[in-house]
């Protein structure tokens, strides 16, 4: 969630974000910085996980490399992928983000959602697809670890941006429990969305990893097949 690309909520425990290449102490030190309530698992060896307090319960599968689990509360999932830096990752940066619970943002300075759009999610996909403000690929249907739903790619069309503080930017999800917490875009960015409905809900995944740099959405698009909710 960027307001505004990534500033946090403060009742949210993914305040402190970090995946680096340290020695094991180091790790350690970083590791008891970012999991503060002891929820989060930190730097993960390869394997099969599943969260400690995200709703609904997410078990996921990662390799090897320096995968890292940096946020893990009850509304706000993350996975950092390796080579990761702790500015980016702080910024929601080439990181996996899971959010229970969305709606469309209203496309103001002020975080809030569009109570005109359907909390559902056919209806924030189509709110999406016609934004001017963003562009999108053609929503195409998924099932992830047992959720229906669509998927699309999103970028901020150009010249389009909010220009609530610099550099301007455009909000794509509001997180309905962590109302300080816009996911946004700045101009040239872009992140993969899948919207999948818990219950009668939408959650979200964002795969933010298309930079030039950084992780692959390919590599994302791997992990989040091996994802699984319990319902």
């Amino acid at each position: 969630m960027k307001p505004i690309r990534g500033n946090v909520a403060a009742g949210a425990t993914l305040l402190v974000l970090a995946v680096l290449v340290l020695s094991a102490s180091a790790w350690s030190s970083w590791s008891r910085a970012a999991c503060a309530d002891g929820s989060c698992r930190g730097v993960l060896k390869a394997g099969t996980y599943t969260s400690r307090m995200f709703t609904p319960k997410l078990t996921y599968t990662v390799p090897g490399g320096g995968w890292a689990n940096y946020a893990d509360d009850s509304v706000i999932f993350s996975l950092a992928p390796p080579g990761v830096s702790l500015a980016r990752a702080k910024s929601l940066t080439d990181v996996i983000l899971g959010l229970t619970t969305v709606q469309a943002p209203a496309m103001t300075c002020s975080p809030a959602a569009n109570a005109k759009v359907p909390q559902t999610v056919r209806g924030m996909v189509r709110w999406l697809v016609h934004q001017k403000r963003l562009k999108t690929t053609t929503p195409q249907r998924v099932k992830i670890g047992g959720l229906k739903g669509y998927s699309l790619t999103v970028r901020a069309a150009h010249g389009r941006g909010l220009h609530c503080g610099v550099p301007a930017s455009v909000p794509v999800i509001f997180p309905t429990n962590d109302p300080n917490g816009e996911f946004s875009l700045r101009a040239n960015e872009r992140a993969k969305l899948y919207l999948l409905t818990f219950e009668t809900l939408p959650l979200a995944i964002i795969a933010d990893s298309l930079g030039q740099r950084g992780p692959s959405v390919a590599v994302d698009s791997r992990v989040i097949s091996h994802f699984h909710f319990a319902k």
